[in-house]
């Protein structure tokens, strides 16, 4: 490539960034604070203001003390800390109500500074989308991934909110990037940047806590086979000092604050750690057995947000799909989030890169690329669908775009005529999959696709969510 053409495909990046963050200002200016974004902003203000972590502990803090520094520094009141009374409470949501009381005249303006804050976090996803599809399938792939990000509905909702999920996408794409890189080139000092992202991705949402297993596994994996481009194999020793930098890294998020607690020390509320009743009674399974003097390496509210979400599983929550409300969830219920809330052009370009990959030998990848990009995404739909986790879509669908890989010009000639007849069907959909995500702007939390009936579509309860006040409201 000549540095002429380099420096072309840098400002075309730059400039679809840009829009991207615009898009994402006038969404954080129209739409109001959504309910738990209520409890996210005070929650990483104590955590500034305090040292302390209590609130919000089903998430790590990263996101929301992202979000919230531009805030501290234009004095928001609140008194701090709101304490629970028991371990069932939550004490984030009267934190909630109490700065919405103290801050009435100006909370809309501190949510809009905090939405504003995190932009730079969807840019960076993007970016991250692009080097990763750029140095997979190509420099046009990498431009597909970049749109695919920056103009898909649920990024541009979500990542104009304080939620964590929109975050936790942009650190999942990166900690991946930087995993894939070190096994193309095992050297150190990728090894350190691969432990030091995963350990920040780690700080985002605790799903991904999931990548502590699945990387060895990969990692083993690619030892095993020694892909053709693979220059060497990685070595155990970098890959132990990925997993334990990324423990370190977790911990100094939380300010160290009651790290390496012993296992029989927690009291546990969920009947998983806590026992059958602990619903009532908080409990240890591990207190007696020869596993309660065992450092946990992470955290004491780490852990602590881990065993509220289970025990918030077990309990049950109401959900709604399609009409039908149910105590629990479905299996399905992703699976159709994906199918409606995902452009027709997206899912399109997904099939014919997957009918590519299987049928066409010379579009395919090294399998430790494919296994770094299609593994994650997988085994947190599978999770969350299995345990009935309530994540929102940008979380799950952040393996890196792989349906870009269709834009990828094949090893081997072709007849020319078929690839530009491919390139032609591919860019269609691509270009439909933007201009439907345009089309509801800025209010790109109602999209739905043509399939489900469109935007403009009223299907009773397709899906809901709550206002400052508590009311439920149709997105659709």
């Amino acid at each position: 490539m000549t540095p002429e053409a380099n420096r072309q495909h840098h400002s075309a990046v730059w400039l679809i960034l840009v829009i991207h963050a615009g898009l994402l200002a006038r969404i954080a200016v129209v739409n109001a604070p959504v309910f738990d974004e209520c409890a996210h902003l005070p929650s990483g203000l104590s955590h500034w203001q305090t040292g302390t972590f209590d609130l919000y502990l089903v998430n790590p803090p990263l996101v929301r003390m992202l979000a919230s520094l531009p805030v501290l520094c234009v004095n928001s009141q609140g008194d701090w800390p709101v304490e629970a009374t028991h371990p069932y409470d939550r004490p984030e949501f009267p934190a909630a109500y109490q700065f919405l009381r103290t801050n009435k005249e100006t909370f809309l303006w501190f949510f809009t500074l905090a939405r504003w804050a995190l932009i730079p976090v969807s840019m960076f996803g993007g970016w991250i989308c692009f080097r990763w599809s750029r140095e997979l399938y190509g420099t046009a792939s990498g431009f597909v991934s970049l749109a695919l990000w920056c103009f898909c509905p649920d990024v541009l909702a979500w990542g104009a909110t304080i939620m964590p999920d929109a975050g936790a996408a942009a650190f999942g794409v990166c900690a991946g990037y930087t995993f894939w890189r070190w096994l193309q080139n095992p050297v150190w000092g990728r090894a350190l940047i691969a432990g030091l992202a995963l350990g920040l991705c780690e700080l985002t949402k605790t799903t991904w806590i999931v990548l502590f297993p699945l990387w060895p596994v990969i990692w083993l994996s690619s030892r095993v086979r020694r892909d053709y481009e693979t220059r060497q194999s990685a070595p155990l020793s970098q890959m132990l000092a990925i997993v334990l930098l990324a423990v370190y890294v977790v911990n100094l998020g939380y300010g160290l604050e009651y790290s390496f607690q012993r296992l029989g020390s927690f009291h546990f509320i969920s009947r998983t750690l806590g026992g059958p009743e602990a619903h009532t009674d908080s409990g240890n399974v591990f207190r007696e057995t020869p596993l309660e003097a065992i450092r946990v390496p992470f955290p004491a509210n780490y852990v602590r947000g881990m065993d509220v979400q289970k025990y918030e599983l077990e309990k049950g929550k109401w959900s709604f799909l399609r009409g039908e409300h149910r105590h629990g969830g479905w299996w399905y219920y992703y699976l159709y989030a994906l199918a409606v809330k995902t452009p027709l052009g997206t899912l399109s370009l997904l099939v014919i890169a997957g009918c590519l990959t299987v049928f066409r030998a010379d579009y395919r990848i090294p399998v430790s690329g494919e296994l770094c990009v299609l593994v994650p995404a997988a085994a947190i739909l599978v999770l969350v669908s299995s345990a009935g986790w309530f994540q929102q879509i940008p979380a799950i669908r952040s393996a890196g775009d792989p349906e870009s890989a269709c834009f990828r010009r094949p090893r081997r000639p072709v007849i020319h005529l078929r690839h530009r007849s491919l390139q032609v069907i591919c860019g269609i959909s691509l270009l439909s999959g933007v201009v439907g995500s345009l089309s509801v702007f800025p209010h790109s939390m109602s999209y739905f696709n043509l399939a489900a009936g469109g935007p403009s579509a009223r299907v009773p309860g397709t899906c809901w969510m709550r206002t400052l006040t508590g009311d439920r409201i149709c997105l659709n």
